[in-house]
């Protein structure tokens, strides 16, 4: 046997990676994980009976109660087999464990922990071996100090399908409060690598003073929900292939890229003040980046988003660059079809808003220090604001305020309006980021309309 799929781990700073750490959720027993300490402690004294998935507890190490089952049980010293196992039956009677699997054989020394939290997310990776288990990382600083993945201090990879790594504050699922934070102290590595269908949520990472540091490396249909990543130096805080998906995630500082798409969607992720490019989409395959917010980068490369590849392609759509060093929107790289500009908004470029060849549908720019649109930018029903269309972009508001020619413009004229004929359908879009519920005073180019068209479609005056 192994692991039952219902077992969910429990994380926390103050625990010990030789606690049992888990708990396999739907049993009579009572969860002992969610606390620092060990509930149950065996010396030498306990040793495997002659059944071998039974464990003879020590009379003087501890009294087996009918709560025990379905607590983890790890073994770590004597002559039985370390590992964890999972406690199936507690005989009261004969002050026994069965537990999941064969602990070794009849007579050899059992030293170990039931109950109690991990004390390091590494352990809790190296645990999750059973599609659909559970690790929550109770809010905390934890060090990942060695560049081996699922080891005590080390960095984290997950591949095993469906499994969760989540942090929370004080009540498991809680959002709101203090994410636990895993800061590298080591060089060289990626702090949390993913694939599988695997899903990571609420937790910060942090590079501290390392270098060598990226902070995800995701694929394969996994999900990274609000994920922070600080300080970021090689490759990318966050690195998105095939079929990944980054959600309300965060980047900020760094010296080289917020966000790699390389065939990766991003919804609602921030970059902030990075020495280097916000987003950036590389690779061979489709990179889609929407809701997304890019600011404030510096540098020879400071880009707000990036199509850095002339083999792949990217589809931006309703996102706002702001503050950037270079362009805000560049596609020097691939061709125009590569690159679909939608619904997006910029302003106060270092050099253009929207640089290159790419077709802007229903684009606003303004305040660029060369150019709003370059000559190679193809625009369809594009406007050029007169004013700053933010409500406080200085204190980091990016919503859409009523100024005319800024904010007011962008209302309402995103690209989506009618729907094709087959059905009774019309809806309206900002451009940016920031959705509100006004209406554009824009003028709408009819000839722009017409080309962005799909040719089927029925014109009526």
């Amino acid at each position: 046997m192994a692991l039952s799929a219902s077992t969910v781990l429990e994380v926390r700073a103050d625990g010990s990676d030789d606690n049992g750490g888990g708990f396999v959720t739907g049993g009579a027993g009572t969860d002992r994980s969610q606390q620092a300490a060990a509930h149950a402690t065996l010396t030498a004294a306990s040793v495997v009976h002659s059944t071998t998935t039974q464990i003879n507890v020590a009379a003087g190490d501890y009294t087996v109660t009918a709560l025990d089952v379905d607590n983890l049980f790890q073994i770590t010293g004597g002559t039985a087999t370390a590992g964890v196992y999972h406690i199936t039956v507690a005989d009261t009677a004969n002050n026994r464990w069965t537990v999941d699997r064969s602990a070794g054989t009849a007579g050899q020394t059992v030293v170990g922990r039931m109950g109690g939290a991990y004390a390091s997310p590494g352990k809790a990776a190296a645990v999750m071996t059973a599609a659909g288990m559970i690790s929550w990382v109770r809010s905390g600083s934890y060090s990942i100090t060695s560049t081996t993945s699922n080891i005590t201090g080390g960095r984290i990879a997950l591949g095993v399908a469906n499994t969760r790594m989540i942090g929370y504050d004080t009540t498991r699922g809680d959002e709101t409060g203090v994410q636990p934070t895993f800061t590298a102290t080591v060089n060289t590595m990626t702090l949390i690598t993913t694939s599988n269908d695997v899903f990571v949520g609420n937790i910060k990472l942090s590079a501290g003073s390392a270098t060598g540091i990226t902070g995800t490396n995701s694929s394969a249909g996994c999900v990274l929900y609000k994920i922070r990543m600080t300080g970021a130096n090689t490759t990318a805080a966050f690195r998105g292939g095939t079929n990944s998906h980054h959600l309300l995630c965060e980047a900020t500082g760094g010296t080289v890229t917020g966000f790699n798409g390389e065939g990766g969607h991003f919804f609602g992720c921030v970059a902030k003040a990075i020495v280097g490019r916000g987003f950036q989409a590389g690779g061979s395959i489709e990179t889609i980046f929407m809701h997304c917010i890019s600011i404030n980068h510096t540098g020879g490369t400071g880009k707000g988003f990036d199509l850095g590849t002339a083999t792949g392609s990217a589809m931006y759509i309703n996102c706002t660059a702001f503050g950037n060093s270079q362009s805000n929107f560049d596609n020097s790289s691939g061709p125009v079809a590569a690159c679909q500009w939608i619904n997006c908004l910029s302003y106060s470029a270092g050099l253009n808003g929207f640089n290159g060849g790419g077709r802007a549908w229903n684009c606003a720019s303004g305040n660029s220090n060369t150019d709003d649109f370059g000559t190679a930018v193809i625009q369809i029903n594009c406007e050029t604001l007169t004013a700053d269309p933010f409500t406080d972009a200085s204190d980091l508001d990016f919503s859409l305020n009523s100024v005319a020619g800024g904010g007011t413009v962008c209302r309402g004229m995103g690209l989506l309006g009618v729907f094709p004929p087959l059905v009774s359908t019309s809806g309206n879009l900002d451009a940016g980021a920031a959705q509100s519920t006004g209406i554009s005073t824009a003028t709408v180019n009819s000839r722009h309309v017409l080309l962005a068209l799909p040719r089927t479609w029925v014109i009526e005056n």
